[in-house]
């Protein structure tokens, strides 16, 4: 199953003892956080899956999608933003667009 929110973050712990300070991409907090407010605004039955994984112990994976710069933010599998604090009314709109092909989808199939 994969998820269909996915944002890498460089602060916190990352490998083993190695934590980032916060003070180091404050962007990082705040994309968490905008998108955890996004999603309850437009899904709020939580029909979305979203997940945070840190970049550096998934950085191959991150790399892959061209996440270079975290945070990265991923819908749908495909790169919204990275390395900034994604714009609220675009992130809402994005999302919704996902909620409604992931809907689309489950119907029809």
């Amino acid at each position: 199953m994969s998820e269909d929110v996915v944002v890498y973050y460089i602060t916190g712990r990352q490998l083993g003892p190695l934590s980032v300070p916060a003070s180091w991409c404050e962007e990082c907090d705040l994309t968490v956080r905008a998108v955890r407010s996004a999603l309850q605004e437009v899904d709020p039955d939580g029909r979305l899956t979203v997940a945070t994984k840190p970049w550096l112990r998934h950085v191959l994976s991150a790399l892959g999608k061209g996440g270079w710069h975290p945070p990265v933010l991923l819908i749908g599998g495909e790169i919204f933003s990275q390395g900034v604090v994604p714009e609220r009314a675009g992130l809402r709109r994005r999302l919704t667009e996902h909620l409604e092909r992931a809907s689309a989808g489950t119907a029809a199939g």
